[in-house]
């Protein structure tokens, strides 16, 4: 059987309303907020990879941010703490006692050690100094000194060098509630678990420290260094919990289920706290634990239990420290400490220490039913609120075949944040906090839990749970939606406030009524059966419509309209202009057919031939099938204009159809008599650009609403480069801020950079390596490339817009060159081989430090291939040099042959 008890401060009230006004944080089980992903994954590979083990003790490597990091000399500043030690040492002989003995004792263990004079000297940066001082637990004899791995030096300091790593520490009230789940319980807790966990050699100079020999600090100071994972390295914690856990894993097929599974859930850091069922599971628990434990360099020491029979067969030098050589008949069992609470092991109760010398009453749980009885488990949580604060307390409900008992399990107060909440407000916020509380609870207790039940007194909050129909505010509709996801609507049950024990956490109860009131036994109807519960029946519907949470509703008429065209839909089906003109093609040549053989039926009809179908099959034989000519694909491409300009400018049109005077739209004119063209040259079909954007003036504006409408080029390629064009400008201009003069600027370097392109070798001459660019046909001449000038990225956020712009075309250059010349030189890879690059082939070399708008060319003088004979790299021949150079950064322009 067993007891629980508290004592609590006689001015709780006044700590509760001194305590931080902040909303809790969520459980950060096995992650850190403030660190990435990323890095807890880097930290796990680095110790995977890293841990062996040496000597029974397992060795990890520091797991630092970079692999081979260079530090800053501090040995100034370990001297000038060690300095000021000494002056601490002058004022407290007893301090300076107790840090000898523990540093002397470090270096009897083998935790650290003195640098041998015949090593060789690091290099430079592979050595860090770290300062040490000792500091004094108020509950603990002993000194311990820390090393302070977070001092920094010239901005860098061990720890800022060092991956946190993932929390591998458990719940402390998940190892509390798990460690009296069962009548019999053990503790015991590791001896020095940090330095259990070795560093490699390499990394020992990044532990150095100054210390005098055997404490004498009228000597000069020397260099020491720390062999394991030492106290105040914000990565030991992870690796020391990693390297235990490693432990049972590499061990696994050894020992039993139950010991493994206390490795992992009843470990908080060094402590280990266990129940089981019977006094056998226990020995053998305590048998097996330190077992594995010293595979891996682990000593489970001062081991406790509350049984004595089981205390009996505990080996006097693992006993805790004051009970080797009790006297188990005569002596009772002392108070311990189990993770900062006190544990009283002879009467199996928890107490907190307090200044009060008062002995409160005990409250007994459930002492009168056996632990093999089954029984019906189910947790209730009862929330309130007020302008105070709000809380929660949980209830274990155990319903036996002859009786009912309810055991207290945790409460929780949280003081109201500043900002002024109205109570709905605060109700739902403890109801939140009643839903996490009860995650908590399902995931640490080991019990069969049936069900949970939810209880306030807020019939508010309950109607804004039980909503199916109305919509609330941000607040609000998080805040329902985390608890509609927890739990289900018939967990929810209304409690009068006079038997709600929640009431005393929102409102505050003075310590010499904390026995009297409800919060430890709670209400009285959870002793009776859940038919005489109280209940009261709420519609959701009563919300009313002008409630400040809930959302009013807009409603909107969207009218959608669509075209229906044949011809439109043709077009967005085809992404090829040349298998779009088929298609219109086949289209107009069907008319015409089915035109002509309409006539004919007339024709046929009107004579009034007995014999027509007879005819009109001959004339359908005599149609036949008649391939395409490019006139049909020129008739094509004029239908596909006109329905174009048909649905751009209709109104245009049907005014020229009513009346031709009214709209000049455009007129071809000049002295052409000389000229002997066909027809379509001289009118050829004009299509008027879609009207531009028009620029409006936003507090925050850039280029938007620009649409690429239906491009008719004839050129294969005219698409994939206008894509590439396309996405690299979105992508560069996105988020800049440009007018409309800086836009066209852009636009214009951007014109030029597409110009300037090679398109083919212009000479027959070997030594001529100028390449033909769409410059030359429209120009009729080169361009010369002018010398664009440095642009910084800070150039995009000053106010002189040139220089602006000109960044932004630097970027489109880097950007759009990568993109086309990888079009250039693309590879099918393993379908099918491609040539080789032969000596005279003219190439285009990639080169990220050329000048804007320039293109290295150059050709080919010789190749070196592979044992497979495939050419790897390649000499080119340039203006200037000849130029060694991989196949990867080269794209052929023209083949030698041709």
């Amino acid at each position: 059987k067993w007891k629980n008890w508290c004592m609590l401060e006689p001015d709780y009230p006044t700590l509760l309303l001194q305590a931080p006004r902040y909303q809790p944080k969520k459980d950060r089980h096995h992650y850190h907020p403030h660190q990435s992903l990323r890095a807890q994954l880097k930290f796990m590979k680095i110790v995977k990879d890293t841990t062996v083990l040496n000597n029974e003790h397992y060795c990890i490597d520091l797991p630092f941010r970079v692999e081979d990091p260079v530090l800053p000399n501090n040995r100034c500043i370990a001297l000038q703490r060690l300095q000021s030690l000494k002056r601490r040492f002058n004022r407290d002989i007893s301090f300076k006692a107790q840090y000898i003995d523990f540093l002397n004792n470090m270096l009897e263990q083998g935790y650290a050690e003195k640098v041998p004079t015949n090593e060789p000297t690091p290099k430079q940066g592979k050595v860090w100094y770290i300062p040490h001082h000792g500091v004094h637990h108020p509950t603990k004899v002993k000194l311990r000194v820390v090393f302070d791995c977070g001092c920094t030096y010239k901005s860098t300091s061990l720890n800022s060098q060092l991956l946190q790593g993932p929390d591998f520490t458990n719940m402390l009230i998940g190892v509390l509630l798990r460690f009296r789940e069962e009548p019999i319980a053990v503790m015991a807790d590791i001896n020095a678990m940090f330095h259990q966990v070795r560093v490699p050699h390499k990394h020992v100079n990044f532990l150095r420290f100054l210390w005098w020999p055997n404490g004498d600090a009228t000597t000069e100071p020397e260099e020491y260094r720390m062999c394991v994972h030492l106290f105040g390295a914000v990565s030991s914690p992870s690796c020391s919990n990693y390297a235990l856990r490693r432990t049972a894993e590499d061990n696994a097929l050894q020992y039993s289920p139950d010991v493994l599974s206390t490795v992992k859930t009843n470990f908080y850091v060094d402590d280990c706290l266990k129940s089981t069922v019977t006094e056998e599971d226990a020995v053998k628990l305590i048998h097996g634990l330190t077992s594995l434990c010293k595979k891996g360099g682990f000593h489970l020491q001062k081991w406790v239990t509350n049984s004595q029979n089981v205390f009996a067969l505990i080996p006097i030098n693992i006993r805790a420290v004051g009970l080797e050589n009790m006297d188990l008949d005569r002596d009772q069992l002392p108070v311990e400490r189990a993770l900062g609470m006190q544990w009283c092991v002879q009467g199996d109760m928890f107490s907190f220490r307090t200044a009060v010398q008062e002995r409160p009453h005990t409250r007994r749980g459930i002492l009168s039913v056996n632990f093999g009885t089954q029984v019906k488990a189910e947790l209730h949580h009862f929330s309130d609120a007020s302008q105070s604060g709000y809380g929660t307390v949980s209830y274990l409900r155990l319903e036996s075949t002859d009786s009912m008992h309810v055991s207290f399990i945790t409460g929780k107060a949280r003081v109201a944040p500043l900002k002024q909440l109205t109570i709905p407000r605060l109700e739902l916020a403890a109801a939140v906090l009643a839903v996490q509380v009860n995650t908590m609870l399902l995931k640490e207790l080991q019990l069969p839990l049936q069900r949970s039940f939810f209880w306030t007194d807020s019939t508010t909050v309950l109607k804004y749970i039980f909503n199916e129909t109305n919509r609330f505010h941000t607040y609000f509709a998080n805040r329902v939606s985390t608890i509609r996801e927890a739990t289900d609507k018939d967990q929810w049950r209304y409690v009068n406030t006079k038997d709600n024990p929640a009431d005393e956490a929102s409102r505050g109860l003075r310590a010499q009524e904390f026995g009297k009131g409800k919060w430890l036994k709670g209400p009285d109807f959870l002793h009776l059966s859940s038919t005489e519960w109280p209940k009261l029946n709420l519609d959701s519907s009563s919300i009313p419509s002008d409630d400040a949470e809930v959302k009013r509703e807009l409603k909107v008429n969207a009218v959608t309209t669509h075209s229906d065209n044949p011809l439109s839909r043709l077009i967005h089906y085809f992404s090829s202009w040349r298998k779009l003109k088929t298609s219109v093609a086949w289209l107009l040549e069907l008319k015409e057919r089915l035109l002509l053989l309409s006539r004919k039926r007339k024709e046929y009809v009107v004579k009034q031939n007995e014999n027509v179908e007879k005819e009109l099959k001959k004339f359908k034989a005599a149609l036949g099938r008649s391939s395409f000519t490019p006139e049909h694909l020129e008739e094509a491409e004029k239908a596909i204009i006109q329905f174009a300009q048909n649905q751009r400018f209709s109104t245009e049109i049907s005014s020229l159809k009513h009346d031709p005077k009214t709209v000049l739209c455009s007129a071809v004119g000049g002295k052409t008599s000389c000229d002997s063209v066909e027809g379509s040259a001289c009118f050829p079909a004009h299509i008027t650009l879609h009207p531009l954007p028009t620029w409006t003036c936003w507090t925050q504006s850039h280029a938007a609403q620009i649409e690429t409408e239906l491009h008719l080029t004839k050129v294969p390629f005219g698409k994939r480069l206008i894509r590439s064009v396309r996405s690299v400008l979105t992508s560069v201009v996105g988020h800049q801020l440009l007018d409309e003069e800086g836009l066209q600027t852009l636009f214009c370097e951007v014109e030029t950079i597409l110009n300037n392109r090679p398109i083919t070798k212009v000479s027959e001459d070997p030594n001529d390596l100028e390449a033909l660019t769409p410059n030359h046909i429209l120009l009729l001449k080169s361009k010369p490339i002018l010398p664009p000038g440095l642009f910084e990225k800070s150039d995009l956020y000053i106010k002189r817009r040139w220089r602006q712009v000109q960044y932004v075309a630097e970027l489109f250059w880097k950007r759009w060159t990568s993109e086309y010349l990888l079009v250039m030189q693309e590879r099918q890879k393993w379908t099918k081989q491609k040539r080789n690059f032969i000596p005279g082939d003219i190439v285009v070399i990639a080169d990220a430090t050329a000048p804007r708008g320039s293109w290295m060319m150059g050709r080919v003088r010789s190749t070196t291939a592979d044992s497979r004979g495939l050419v790897r790299s390649v000499k080119v021949q340039t203006k200037t040099s000849i130029l060694d150079r991989p196949i990867t950064k080269l794209c052929l322009l023209l083949e030698a042959n041709n």
